[in-house]
């Protein structure tokens, strides 16, 4: 069985398309906007963090 982490990188790796440095780049659904600045998930293991591309790599 998944932990609720592991269910967590399923969930954001549904909601949004990645590229290859596992930033999001747009929603995972048409008309495929840009995807938000940050995403947190969070569970009781720990948290999930994502970035977007639109974002500074230096931040």
């Amino acid at each position: 069985m998944l932990s609720n982490l592991e269910l967590m990188e399923h969930h954001v790796n549904v909601l949004f398309k990645h590229d290859s440095k596992n930033r999001m780049t747009v929603v995972n659904e048409p008309p495929y906007d840009v995807a938000p600045k940050i995403f947190i998930g969070g569970t009781k293991l720990g948290s999930l963090v994502r970035y977007s591309i639109t974002l500074d790599e230096s931040l």
